[in-house]
């Protein structure tokens, strides 16, 4: 206790002084967007290099279920293909489809770093702007099942921070896939394999065990991508939706590769966003 006292009085003022700039540091990055993305982009540098040789030592814990799941993913596209299909009708003129124009992008990635068990969830990935990636994209899960993982916040050149689905801050746009009836899908802080639907009517009807989708009216996610399946609901008293939690399709904790989705016609579709924003 005595040299814990006269390390105090030695060095107190020095020590007051750092904890004095930590502080100052953090308010400044978090009270100006500016900082906070110099400070982002930085901490992704550094972060990123740490986390990409950590995951070079543990990521073969789990090849085994990797390569299960990319070889389910591979037949289901495969099954996909032109070749694998059953024609029904005669095309008259197949030259060029605007039905058919791409549209989503995919950029192939792995998680170097994940949470489940915070309030707000993040997890990294090792591709960043030089693999065309920004914020505000969309990522889903590799694999047989699918799903969605999250949102990208924050790059540096090879690494990129993403806004977990379980984090306090999402919400994504889904529908209901047997009435397409769309709502908000939020996380509420509890279980890492529940998420809960809501903004639904409570006049829609549904049932237990119905697919839980995403609406495609964001750029960020395709339409169609499985989130999970309903598994309980309620009305709150006085309330006019839906109270519905979904059971998550993928586990979270287990996710080791994912797809950035890369929306071509994003630039279009905020040209016009931002001309009815002026009105």
């Amino acid at each position: 206790m005595r040299n814990l006292i006269f390390l105090l009085v030695k060095y107190g003022g020095v020590i007051f002084f750092i904890i004095l700039e930590i502080v100052c540091f953090s308010l400044i990055v978090k009270n100006n967007q500016k900082q906070k993305e110099i400070y982002d982009s930085t901490h992704q540098r550094f972060t990123g290099s740490f986390y990409n040789n950590w995951d070079k030592m543990t990521h073969w814990w789990g090849m085994s279920s990797v390569a299960d799941s990319l070889a389910t993913e591979n037949s289901r596209l495969r099954a996909e293909l032109k070749n694998a299909q059953f024609l029904s009708t005669i095309l008259k003129d197949s030259a060029y489809n605007e039905a058919s124009r791409q549209r989503y992008t995919f950029i192939q990635s792995r998680i170097v770093s994940n949470s489940v068990k915070k309030n707000n969830n993040n997890l990294r990935i090792n591709r960043g702007t030089n693999h065309g990636i920004a914020p505000h994209m969309g990522v889903i899960a590799a694999g047989g099942q699918g799903g969605i993982v999250g949102i990208t916040t924050a790059s540096s050149p090879s690494h990129t921070r993403v806004m977990s689905i379980l984090n306090r801050n999402s919400r994504i746009s889904v529908e209901i896939a047997s009435n397409k009836e769309f709502g908000s899908l939020v996380w509420r802080g509890n279980d890492y394999d529940k998420m809960r639907l809501e903004d639904i009517p409570k006049d829609v009807v549904f049932a237990v065990g119905d697919t839980v989708q995403t609406s495609g009216f964001s750029s960020m996610f395709p339409q169609g991508i499985v989130v999970g399946t309903i598994d309980t609901s309620w009305v709150e008293s006085g309330s006019n939706v839906h109270t519905i939690d979904i059971n998550l399709i993928n586990d979270l904790r287990k996710i080791r590769y994912v797809y950035v989705v890369n929306d071509l016609l994003k630039e279009d579709i905020e040209i016009i966003e931002e001309d009815l924003d002026n009105e």
